[in-house]
C-alpha cells in the first residue's frame, strides 16, 4: 500500500488557513486598533489616553483626567476618521471615554528599545514574512516579530 507524502507549504500560508478556519482573522484586524492608538492620536494624547476594549463598533477609551476627557470629547470625530483610516475601512463607528487608570501599555516601552532593528534582525522579519499574503496579517505579525527581536537585541547589548 503506497503512502501518500503531501508537499510541504509555507508556514505563512498555514498560520492564515489556521487563523481562516477558527474566524480568528477578522478578530485579529479589528484589535489591530489599539496598535494602532499611539499613531493615530499622537504621542501626547496616548499618554494621557488608552483604548480599554473594543465592544462591536465601539472603542472604549480610559482616559486619565476629567479635562482630557473633555478634550477628546471635543475631538471624537477627528479620532474616529483617522483611526479608520489607519485601519483601512470604517471599523469603528463610536469612541466611549472614561476616567480611569492608564493600562500599563500606555506608557510606550519604545523608550527601553533601540529605535531600530539591525540589519540581521530586519533581514529575520522579512524572511518570515515575506511569504504572507494578506497585508493585514502580514503587518501584524512583522509588528510583532519586530517588537520581539527589538528586545532580543537589547537584552544581547545588556549583557555585553
Amino acid at each position: 500500500m503506497a503512502t501518500s507524502v503531501s508537499t510541504p507549504h509555507p508556514m505563512s500560508r498555514v498560520l492564515e488557513e489556521i487563523l481562516r478556519s477558527y474566524g480568528l482573522q477578522e478578530r485579529i484586524h479589528e484589535y489591530r486598533v489599539f496598535r494602532e492608538w499611539p499613531d493615530a492620536v499622537g504621542e501626547q494624547v496616548a499618554r494621557h489616553a488608552w483604548p480599554a476594549r473594543l465592544q462591536g463598533k465601539t472603542l472604549h477609551v480610559v482616559v486619565d483626567s476629567s479635562p482630557w476627557m473633555q478634550e477628546l470629547s471635543l475631538l471624537k470625530t477627528d479620532i474616529l476618521e483617522r483611526l479608520n483610516a489607519r485601519m483601512g475601512r470604517r471599523l469603528l463607528l463610536n469612541l466611549r471615554f472614561r476616567v480611569g487608570d492608564l493600562p500599563e501599555a500606555a506608557t510606550p516601552p519604545q523608550s527601553r528599545l533601540p529605535a531600530a532593528l539591525s540589519l540581521e534582525g530586519t533581514a529575520r522579519v522579512e524572511a518570515v514574512v515575506e511569504e504572507i499574503t494578506d497585508p493585514e496579517l502580514k503587518s501584524t505579525i512583522r509588528h510583532t516579530l519586530t517588537r520581539a527581536i527589538l528586545a532580543e537585541e537589547a537584552r544581547g547589548k545588556r549583557r555585553r
